[in-house]
């Protein structure tokens, strides 16, 4: 806080997680890493805006002779126009219902293996299917992708779990339902937004194909000591929440 009890940088540790930085500029971040060290205090990893988690990454390993590894990095996209699909894509749009339920968690699952390598899916959709916040496409008559969009907080929700199953992609259909439920959330007065792997150069143009602009980006950064032994599992740090890593990844045309 500034001197007139005004929030001005915002961090949040959870042990054994690493830390996070919601809101820091990167002098305020160099300020938390020092003291951090003096205290004793031993985050395995910080995520978060890129430039406050490099200073305190850079700061961290100055004073504690760790060695920094970043593990992921993402790009934060705002939707400012109307979304659109730049080619013809066949089939149609809808709500998912609790019909559906059956099919969205075998998805869901999928895309959990697809992207964490295995493992139960740690959520249900069914509170999305609800709240009409998960979408389908479907081609005659038969859902062949799906994406679902995060409660509202302050008006932005987040689209994610974009799935379509091997079979079905090259089509556009992750494509098509990604415009159709941002625009169904727009129409319901909320701004969306979505991560995307730096590292995966066709989710991210897709994205600005349907009207998506990058405004930012997070990173993971996890520490290890001199003999490179990481504190923690280096692949359960997530610079943008446990969710990030499924926005993006089974996107396929």
């Amino acid at each position: 806080m500034d001197p007139a009890g005004e929030v001005v940088a915002a961090f949040m540790h959870t042990p054994p997680h690493p830390l996070h930085v919601a809101l820091a500029t990167p002098a305020q971040a160099r300020a938390l890493a020092a003291h951090l060290a003096g205290t004793g205090d031993r985050p395995p990893g910080v995520g978060g805006l890129r430039g406050a988690a490099e200073a305190f990454a850079d700061e961290w390993t100055a004073r504690t002779g760790a060695c920094a590894t970043v593990t992921m990095e993402v790009g934060r996209f705002d939707l400012p126009v109307r979304p659109r699909v730049p080619f013809a894509v066949a089939g149609s749009f809808r709500p998912a219902t609790v019909a559906d339920a059956a099919l969205l968690e075998l998805w869901h699952q999928d895309f959990v293996d697809a992207i964490e390598g295995g493992g139960r899916a740690a959520s249900s959709l069914e509170r999305h299917v609800a709240d009409g916040r998960v979408g389908l496409w479907e081609v005659d008559g038969r859902p062949v992708s799906m994406a679902y969009a995060s409660p509202a907080s302050g008006g932005v929700t987040r689209i994610s779990g974009v799935w379509t199953p091997p079979g079905r992609r090259g089509h556009g259909y992750a494509s098509a339902v990604v415009a159709a439920l941002s625009s169904a959330r727009m129409d319901r007065g909320e701004a969306c937004m979505l991560f995307t792997d730096l590292a995966n150069p066709t989710s991210n143009a897709i994205y600005r194909a349907l009207g998506y602009r990058r405004v930012g980006d997070n990173i993971s950064i996890v520490f290890s000591s001199a003999n490179g032994a990481f504190a923690t599992d280096p692949s359960a740090h997530d610079p943008a929440g446990a969710q990030s890593r499924a926005d993006h990844r089974p996107l396929e045309r």
